[in-house]
């Protein structure tokens, strides 16, 4: 099972500033939360559903959870590259280097309206493996 997360397009000024729900469902069936930590991230095009509503990019995660679990270690991510993103249109980008991250292992996604990404995965690095192959 995987989720689709984003942000609160259904009301932007609410504290409740993201929006998740199960791949299978409708986007009515969405959940406003005020955090949420998402694993096994992957960012990728709106599906159509959440398109209607202005929403142009979504992300895909293995599993969400509305508060920080016990397990989450931030300090074993910092060699991995914690990173702070912000969204651009149409993808995320660092907030120092401008780089795309296209996936994470973890996202944090607070009440602030800030995003933190773990163990982040590059576009530039992505392109380049292909570019090999």
């Amino acid at each position: 099972m995987s989720f689709v997360v984003s942000a609160n397009y259904l009301e932007r000024a609410s504290d409740f500033r993201w929006l998740f729900r199960r791949d299978s469902e409708d986007a009515d069936a969405a959940v406003a939360a005020r955090y949420l930590c998402c694993e096994g991230v992957t960012f990728g095009d709106a599906p159509e559903r959440e398109v209607g509503f202005g929403c142009e990019v979504v992300a895909f995660c293995r599993d969400v959870l509305t508060s920080r679990p016990a397990r989450f270690d931030v300090s074993a991510f910092q060699g991995l590259g914690a990173v702070q993103l912000r969204f651009r249109t149409d993808k995320f980008l660092t907030i120092e280097g401008d780089r795309e991250v296209v996936a994470l292992d973890f996202l944090e996604l607070h009440r602030s309206g800030k995003l933190y990404g773990y163990a982040p995965k590059f576009a530039d690095a992505a392109d380049r493996e292909a570019a090999a192959v």
